[in-house]
């Protein structure tokens, strides 16, 4: 998103009334997730800033990124880091790894 910033602050969830017993354990994780993902997203965005790579796509927890070849070790990196200390802000006691591939074609 160049020209854009993003802070991210920690938001209070709170499940609605009628929710039921699983989905009150599940609502801190999902949140925290979608939370974590826009983040690294931006954090993402901002550290392609001046290469020759974009994102194109997302999908669940995925982020799909493309970049010429000469440079596709570097942008594993950016990938990797922004989504890892992402997580490390987010959710410091839970380890996250962020699994990287680089591939000819995405599908």
């Amino acid at each position: 998103m160049p020209g854009s910033h993003a802070q991210w602050a920690p938001l209070e969830k709170f499940p609605p009334d009628n929710a039921s017993d699983r989905s009150l354990f599940n609502l801190p994780v999902q949140a925290n997730g979608a939370d974590g993902f826009k983040l690294a997203l931006c954090l993402i965005s901002s550290g392609l800033e001046g290469a020759d790579a974009r994102i194109v796509h997302t999908q669940h927890d995925e982020i799909i990124v493309e970049a010429r070849e000469d440079i596709a070790d570097q942008v594993k990196v950016i990938v990797k880091e922004s989504m890892e200390n992402t997580f490390k802000k987010i959710i410091p006691e839970v380890p996250f790894v962020a699994e990287i591939r680089v591939a000819e074609a995405w599908g």
